[in-house]
């Protein structure tokens, strides 16, 4: 296994600010939490609890800073992820599958709010389809 070269991130937030998020990163699994580790189910049913859910990461991944949260980061084994995407809006995928990815790719750095502070360099697919 090749060695992973990253950095520590320590970002200054006001007091407020700073608050919600330690509140966020409470309710978030933390490595090594063996939920983390374990596979997610299909989600069958679309309804009003899983909109509850939506709504529930939503607002955690906002409050802890992050672009993105599994429902497995929150201890819900289930195949749902929200992100942002780029316009500020916040989106929710069920069940995503990768159909397709293009040959070029791009590396940027990545964090995880459930290895809090770590950043590093993760190479992806410049093009991809999913889904859901």
């Amino acid at each position: 296994m090749s060695e992973i070269e990253g950095q520590v991130i320590d970002e200054q937030l006001d007091p407020e600010r700073d608050a919600r998020r330690r509140l966020a990163l409470a309710q978030i699994r933390q490595y090594p939490d063996a939920a983390l580790r374990m596979q997610a189910r299909p989600i069958e049913a679309f309804d009003d609890d899983l909109r509850a859910l939506v709504d529930r990461m939503k607002v955690l991944m906002h409050d802890a800073v992050g672009a993105g949260l599994a429902a497995t980061q929150v201890g819900v084994l289930q195949r749902l992820f929200v992100f942002q995407v780029a316009d500020g809006e916040v989106a929710a995928v069920c069940n995503p599958e990768v159909e397709t990815h293009g040959a070029e790719s791009s590396v940027d750095d990545e964090g995880c709010l459930s290895i809090q502070g770590v950043v590093v360099p993760v190479e992806r697919s410049a093009i991809m389809c999913l889904t859901s």
